[in-house]
Protein backbone atom coordinates (compact mmCIF):
# COMPACT_ATOMS: atom_id res chain seq x y z
CA UNK A 1 0.00 0.00 0.00
CA UNK A 2 1.16 3.61 -0.46
CA UNK A 3 3.33 4.50 2.54
CA UNK A 4 1.31 7.58 3.49
CA UNK A 5 -1.81 5.41 3.83
CA UNK A 6 -0.30 3.06 6.42
CA UNK A 7 -1.52 5.13 9.43
CA UNK A 8 -5.08 4.91 8.07
CA UNK A 9 -5.16 1.12 7.77
CA UNK A 10 -6.85 -0.68 10.66
CA UNK A 11 -5.85 -4.15 9.55
CA UNK A 12 -5.19 -6.32 6.49
CA UNK A 13 -6.64 -9.77 5.89
CA UNK A 14 -4.93 -12.12 3.47
CA UNK A 15 -7.17 -14.43 1.45
CA UNK A 16 -6.44 -17.66 -0.37
CA UNK A 17 -4.01 -17.29 -3.27
CA UNK A 18 -5.87 -19.28 -5.89
CA UNK A 19 -6.47 -16.71 -8.62
CA UNK A 20 -9.86 -15.89 -7.14
CA UNK A 21 -8.36 -13.64 -4.46
CA UNK A 22 -10.01 -10.47 -5.78
CA UNK A 23 -13.46 -12.02 -5.63
CA UNK A 24 -12.63 -13.54 -2.24
CA UNK A 25 -11.89 -10.08 -0.85
CA UNK A 26 -15.29 -8.85 -2.03
CA UNK A 27 -17.04 -11.92 -0.59
CA UNK A 28 -15.25 -11.42 2.72
CA UNK A 29 -16.57 -7.88 2.95
CA UNK A 30 -20.08 -8.57 1.68
CA UNK A 31 -20.76 -12.09 2.99
CA UNK A 32 -18.19 -12.28 5.79
CA UNK A 33 -16.97 -15.45 4.09
CA UNK A 34 -14.33 -15.44 1.38
CA UNK A 35 -15.48 -18.86 0.13
CA UNK A 36 -18.69 -17.26 -1.15
CA UNK A 37 -16.74 -15.74 -4.05
CA UNK A 38 -18.61 -17.76 -6.68
CA UNK A 39 -21.84 -16.01 -5.66
CA UNK A 40 -20.11 -12.65 -6.14
CA UNK A 41 -19.08 -13.67 -9.66
CA UNK A 42 -22.64 -14.79 -10.46
CA UNK A 43 -24.00 -11.44 -9.31
CA UNK A 44 -21.45 -9.64 -11.46
CA UNK A 45 -22.47 -11.66 -14.54
CA UNK A 46 -26.14 -10.90 -13.86
CA UNK A 47 -25.31 -7.20 -13.62
CA UNK A 48 -23.55 -7.28 -17.00
CA UNK A 49 -26.45 -9.13 -18.64
CA UNK A 50 -29.17 -6.90 -17.20
CA UNK A 51 -27.45 -3.65 -18.14
CA UNK A 52 -25.57 -4.77 -21.23
CA UNK A 53 -26.16 -1.60 -23.24
CA UNK A 54 -24.72 0.58 -20.46
CA UNK A 55 -21.59 -1.58 -20.13
CA UNK A 56 -21.16 -1.73 -23.91
CA UNK A 57 -20.88 2.03 -23.88
CA UNK A 58 -18.57 2.08 -20.88
CA UNK A 59 -16.23 -0.60 -22.27
CA UNK A 60 -16.32 0.72 -25.82
CA UNK A 61 -17.65 -2.34 -27.59
CA UNK A 62 -18.53 -6.04 -27.66
CA UNK A 63 -14.98 -7.36 -27.52
CA UNK A 64 -14.10 -5.90 -24.13
CA UNK A 65 -17.51 -6.74 -22.67
CA UNK A 66 -17.17 -10.34 -23.86
CA UNK A 67 -13.69 -10.61 -22.34
CA UNK A 68 -14.90 -9.38 -18.95
CA UNK A 69 -18.00 -11.59 -19.04
CA UNK A 70 -15.93 -14.65 -19.92
CA UNK A 71 -13.54 -13.86 -17.08
CA UNK A 72 -16.44 -14.27 -14.65
CA UNK A 73 -17.72 -17.55 -16.10
CA UNK A 74 -16.40 -21.01 -15.14
CA UNK A 75 -13.27 -21.98 -17.02
CA UNK A 76 -13.60 -24.38 -19.98
CA UNK A 77 -10.08 -25.61 -19.46
CA UNK A 78 -8.00 -26.24 -16.37
CA UNK A 79 -4.67 -24.84 -15.35
CA UNK A 80 -1.76 -27.11 -14.53
CA UNK A 81 -2.47 -26.44 -10.90
CA UNK A 82 -6.11 -27.45 -10.90
CA UNK A 83 -7.02 -25.43 -7.83
CA UNK A 84 -5.69 -22.15 -9.29
CA UNK A 85 -7.76 -19.96 -11.61
CA UNK A 86 -6.24 -19.07 -14.96
CA UNK A 87 -4.92 -15.52 -15.23
CA UNK A 88 -7.67 -14.51 -17.67
CA UNK A 89 -10.18 -15.28 -14.91
CA UNK A 90 -8.72 -12.85 -12.37
CA UNK A 91 -10.43 -9.71 -11.08
CA UNK A 92 -9.28 -6.73 -13.14
CA UNK A 93 -9.29 -2.98 -12.62
CA UNK A 94 -10.65 -0.58 -13.64
CA UNK A 95 -13.18 -2.66 -15.62
CA UNK A 96 -14.62 -4.68 -12.76
CA UNK A 97 -14.43 -1.96 -10.14
CA UNK A 98 -17.58 -0.42 -11.60
CA UNK A 99 -19.47 -3.72 -11.48
CA UNK A 100 -18.51 -4.49 -7.87
CA UNK A 101 -19.43 -1.01 -6.60
CA UNK A 102 -22.80 -1.21 -8.35
CA UNK A 103 -23.86 -4.68 -7.18
CA UNK A 104 -22.80 -3.95 -3.60
CA UNK A 105 -24.09 -0.40 -3.46
CA UNK A 106 -20.77 0.55 -1.88
CA UNK A 107 -17.65 2.57 -2.59
CA UNK A 108 -14.84 0.37 -3.90
CA UNK A 109 -11.30 1.57 -3.25
CA UNK A 110 -8.27 0.04 -4.91
CA UNK A 111 -5.01 0.82 -3.11
CA UNK A 112 -1.69 -0.03 -4.70
CA UNK A 113 1.88 1.06 -5.31
CA UNK A 114 1.86 -0.63 -8.71
CA UNK A 115 -0.10 1.78 -10.90
CA UNK A 116 -2.92 4.08 -9.90
CA UNK A 117 -5.01 3.89 -6.74
CA UNK A 118 -8.64 4.63 -7.63
CA UNK A 119 -12.12 4.94 -6.17
CA UNK A 120 -15.24 3.48 -7.79
CA UNK A 121 -18.80 4.52 -6.97
CA UNK A 122 -22.01 2.72 -8.00
CA UNK A 123 -23.04 3.51 -11.57
CA UNK A 124 -26.70 3.68 -10.60
CA UNK A 125 -28.79 4.58 -7.57
CA UNK A 126 -28.85 7.51 -5.19
CA UNK A 127 -26.45 7.41 -2.24
CA UNK A 128 -27.85 6.93 1.28
CA UNK A 129 -27.88 9.88 3.66
CA UNK A 130 -24.43 9.00 5.03
CA UNK A 131 -22.40 6.61 2.86
CA UNK A 132 -19.06 7.41 4.53
CA UNK A 133 -18.74 3.95 6.06
CA UNK A 134 -19.82 2.04 2.94
CA UNK A 135 -16.30 1.38 1.71
CA UNK A 136 -14.68 -1.87 0.65
CA UNK A 137 -10.95 -1.52 0.11
CA UNK A 138 -8.99 -3.94 -2.06
CA UNK A 139 -5.23 -3.90 -1.75
CA UNK A 140 -3.47 -4.75 -5.02
CA UNK A 141 0.02 -6.21 -4.74
CA UNK A 142 1.93 -8.04 -7.50
CA UNK A 143 -0.11 -11.11 -8.47
CA UNK A 144 -2.47 -10.92 -5.49
CA UNK A 145 -5.25 -8.98 -3.73
CA UNK A 146 -5.78 -8.53 0.00
CA UNK A 147 -8.64 -7.17 2.08
CA UNK A 148 -7.79 -3.80 3.62
CA UNK A 149 -9.89 -2.45 6.47
CA UNK A 150 -9.60 1.34 6.50
CA UNK A 151 -10.10 3.60 9.50
CA UNK A 152 -13.06 5.98 9.63
CA UNK A 153 -12.75 9.25 7.68
CA UNK A 154 -9.45 8.20 6.10
CA UNK A 155 -8.26 9.66 2.78
CA UNK A 156 -9.35 7.80 -0.35
CA UNK A 157 -7.99 7.96 -3.92
CA UNK A 158 -9.43 10.00 -6.80
CA UNK A 159 -12.50 8.81 -8.65
CA UNK A 160 -12.04 6.63 -11.72
CA UNK A 161 -12.51 8.85 -14.78
CA UNK A 162 -14.85 6.37 -16.45
CA UNK A 163 -17.34 6.65 -13.60
CA UNK A 164 -17.70 10.39 -14.08
CA UNK A 165 -18.47 9.83 -17.76
CA UNK A 166 -20.93 6.94 -17.51
CA UNK A 167 -22.72 7.07 -14.14
CA UNK A 168 -26.45 7.77 -14.15
CA UNK A 169 -27.75 11.20 -13.05
CA UNK A 170 -29.14 9.79 -9.79
CA UNK A 171 -25.73 8.34 -8.84
CA UNK A 172 -23.71 11.52 -9.35
CA UNK A 173 -24.22 12.52 -5.71
CA UNK A 174 -22.04 9.68 -4.38
CA UNK A 175 -18.80 11.53 -5.01
CA UNK A 176 -19.86 14.69 -3.16
CA UNK A 177 -19.67 12.88 0.20
CA UNK A 178 -16.00 12.03 -0.34
CA UNK A 179 -14.52 15.16 -1.95
CA UNK A 180 -12.65 16.27 1.19
CA UNK A 181 -11.22 12.81 1.76
CA UNK A 182 -10.07 12.58 -1.85
CA UNK A 183 -8.48 16.03 -1.60
CA UNK A 184 -6.52 14.84 1.44
CA UNK A 185 -5.31 11.76 -0.47
CA UNK A 186 -4.22 13.98 -3.37
CA UNK A 187 -2.34 16.29 -0.99
CA UNK A 188 -0.53 13.40 0.67
CA UNK A 189 0.32 11.89 -2.69
CA UNK A 190 1.82 15.16 -3.94
CA UNK A 191 3.84 15.56 -0.75
CA UNK A 192 5.19 12.04 -1.20
CA UNK A 193 6.25 12.80 -4.78
CA UNK A 194 7.99 16.02 -3.70
CA UNK A 195 9.82 14.20 -0.88
CA UNK A 196 10.93 11.47 -3.29
CA UNK A 197 12.34 14.03 -5.70
CA UNK A 198 14.25 15.72 -2.88
CA UNK A 199 15.75 12.40 -1.81
CA UNK A 200 16.82 11.69 -5.39
CA UNK A 201 18.51 15.09 -5.66
CA UNK A 202 20.37 14.65 -2.37
CA UNK A 203 21.33 11.08 -3.20
CA UNK A 204 22.66 12.16 -6.59
CA UNK A 205 24.66 15.05 -5.11
CA UNK A 206 23.10 17.47 -7.58
CA UNK A 207 23.53 20.35 -5.11
CA UNK A 208 27.11 19.55 -4.08
CA UNK A 209 29.62 21.97 -5.69
CA UNK A 210 32.56 20.55 -7.62
CA UNK A 211 35.96 21.64 -6.36
CA UNK A 212 38.52 22.37 -9.07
Amino acid sequence: MPDFMHPYIEHIVDVKRDGNCGYRVIALDDKNDEDEYELIKENMVNELNLYKSSYLELYGGEDRLAYITNALLPSKRKSRRYSVALIEKWLTFPDMGHIVATILGKVVVKLTKQGASETFFPLRGMPPSNPSSLIVCIGAIPGHYVYVKLKDDCPIPPTCIQWKRYCSPDAIGWESFFVARQAKFDKLMKETIVDSKKKIRVGSNFDVPIEL
